[in-house]
């Protein structure tokens, strides 16, 4: 059952992600089927799961805009430790959604950029499309329609190259509304009309009304207000409905605007009257136009006074949301205002206030041929790699898929790969004692496994080297057996290899941690003594040969006791170990000469 599950599962959270829903009905229907369906400890659909609760929220009300965004910011900072993440990029796009639709607008820039930058370190380009299109959209209603047309044009070719219908869809919306915005109405009719007609196909009601109402908006900037008024009573009566409340108070504020140019002043006001009920300032962009509706009937009432009070309250949530469009228009009934009132130097300030901004705004709105191209040559950058990035994607999913589809063989891959590791494992570490083996088998004498002649020289010359640098004693050993010769012509080679290795035993477990003993010939060892003086290294020696010559040597040479003649040598001003070597071998002469069995030092 639970593969059956997460089978279904699936299948919901990419209608989801490809936004194949007519209603909300059916939204919340999935996310409720979701709920249940998903366990807890499925992170990875319970994750995807929270993306599409947070962008699903209703905000047809204050207190469920609020919601909204307390549940935006409070997940959005759970998974901040996880950044860059899709599930964290997801959600500061949401939060930053939400912060536009509360009014902070300057903030919510803040985060569609660092969600942006996100997406692109995830080289996620359905995050990256879903950013610059919220930005752009934002970038155009805030009147930078250079910047927007960039962000919108970059993701519509990548909602393009997704074939993510849906959001094409969108993005191609919030395109036209630019165009529109830019002064190209008719170019923007034209958009709209087509996406009206799409999203009636798809069953895409409420889009399908967005793109009338924007039709009306087109219409509206061309002086055509009759025209307009029949697409805004389209959409007013869809909203109503709906009973979607807050929606038709919206297109009521727009209705009025189209009235007061027709001069049908009471249906204007009344229309804003029914719209005051539901309109607060957190809907910032219908609140300050309906303020700047009520100020032109106060002012056409010839009621000055309290149409500035109007005016007060539209430039406020003008700045609050920083429409720079609506604000240009408000300066020119502000100015009149203030005129009425005989408040000539404040008309005349305000009047400045307009022609500059105006100034500013001319700037920005340059023709569209012009803005596109500047945006094109950018952009065109960008898309070859966002085709790198859709495709690397693509086949990301692919994997991704084949692997959600069977999840046991997903397993098995998993067994292999560990099993396969464990091989190699395996194989390294066998490898590497081999190698370790071979090292030391370099470096050590086959028969009495102490250290051969060259480990046992390397190793004194690093010695030597050390106690020159830094001043410290050194000493050596030379010794050798008496008589081996002897031993091996009177009982044989393997006798002679036997009293070697007994002879190493002994030696061995006289030495210190720090000294090295090594068998340089056949009889003839040499034992190292890093930081031992004369006196610690004569003693040392010593004990060495009273230890050789106390030892049983019945088992192997009944009649022959076996003994060392040793000679001891300590650095005085030698600077080379083969002048340390010669001092000891002259020792080792001094001690045969004397009788054997014993140590000289020189």
């Amino acid at each position: 059952m639970a593969w059956k599950n997460n089978e279904r599962a699936d299948k919901l959270l990419n209608i989801l992600y490809r936004g194949d829903l007519n209603t909300e009905e059916q939204i919340k229907k999935y996310l409720s089927e979701l709920e249940q369906l998903i366990p807890a400890d499925d992170i990875v659909r319970q994750e995807k799961l929270l993306t599409h609760q947070c962008w699903n929220h209703e905000i047809d009300t204050i207190a469920k805009q609020e919601l909204a965004l307390a549940f935006a910011v409070t997940h959005e900072a759970k998974f901040q430790s996880q950044a860059p993440s899709a599930t964290h990029t997801d959600l500061l796009l949401c939060k930053a959604f939400f912060l536009e639709y509360a009014g902070q607008a300057d903030d919510a820039l803040i985060h569609y950029n660092a969600a942006i930058e996100e997406a692109y370190k995830l080289e996620s380009p359905k995050l990256i499309a879903d950013g610059l299109n919220l930005r752009g959209a934002m970038l155009s209603y805030r009147g930078e329609f250079t910047p927007a047309l960039k962000d919108l044009i970059t993701a519509q070719s990548i909602y393009d190259d997704l074939h993510l219908d849906y959001w094409a869809r969108n993005n191609m919306n919030q395109l036209a509304t630019s165009y529109r915005r830019m002064g190209d109405t008719k170019t923007a009719i034209q958009y709209f009309k087509a996406l009206e007609k799409t999203y009636n196909e798809h069953e895409n009601f409420n889009e399908a009304i967005e793109s009338n109402q924007q039709i009306a908006f087109a219409f509206e900037e061309q002086g055509q207000y009759q025209q307009a008024l029949v697409h805004y009573q389209k959409s007013y009566d869809y909203w109503q409905s709906k009973n979607n409340l807050l929606q038709r108070s919206v297109t009521a504020v727009h209705m009025a605007g189209s009235l007061l140019k027709l001069n049908q002043i009471k249906k204007a006001n009344k229309l804003l009257n029914d719209a005051l009920l539901y309109i607060t300032i957190n809907q910032d962009n219908p609140y300050s136009y309906m303020q700047l509706y009520f100020a032109q009937i106060k002012l056409l009432e010839n009621q000055p006074q309290l149409a500035l009070a109007h005016i007060k309250e539209a430039e406020g949530a003008f700045n609050l949301s920083d429409n720079q469009r609506g604000l240009v228009e408000l300066l020119q009934i502000k100015t009149t205002t203030l005129a009425q009132l005989a408040l000539w130097k404040q008309a005349f300030e305000v009047q400045s206030e307009y022609v500059q901004l105006h100034l500013s705004l001319d700037k920005k709105s340059i023709s569209k041929l012009t803005t596109e191209m500047r945006t094109r040559f950018d952009v065109d950058l960008v898309e070859k790699e966002n085709r790198m990035l859709i495709e690397a994607q693509t086949q990301k999913q692919k994997m991704l898929d084949t692997l959600q589809e069977n999840e046991y063989l997903q397993r098995i891959i998993i067994m292999l790969v560990a099993l396969i590791l464990v091989i190699v494992s395996i194989f390294a570490y066998v490898q590497l004692k081999r190698k370790t083996r071979f090292k030391h088998l370099a470096l050590t004498d086959e028969l009495t496994k102490l250290a051969n002649r060259r480990h046992c020289y390397a190793k004194a010359n690093i010695y030597l080297k050390n106690a020159l640098k830094h001043k410290s004693p050194l000493s050596v050993i030379s010794f050798d057996i008496d008589h081996f010769k002897w031993v091996n012509d009177k009982w044989g080679h393997d006798i002679g290899d036997k009293v070697l290795i007994a002879m190493a035993d002994i030696c061995s477990k006289l030495m210190r941690k720090s000294d090295i003993i090594g068998r340089i010939g056949g009889e003839e060892f040499l034992v190292v003594l890093p930081n031992a003086n004369r006196e610690q290294a004569l003693e040392i020696a010593e004990r060495i040969v009273t230890s050789v010559a106390q030892a049983q040597w019945q088992h192997l040479t009944p009649e022959q006791p076996q003994t060392i003649s040793a000679g001891v040598a300590s650095l005085t001003n030698e600077s080379s170990l083969g002048q340390l070597l010669l001092k000891a071998d002259q020792g080792l002469y001094l001690a045969k000469s004397a009788g054997r069995n014993c140590v000289r030092q020189v």
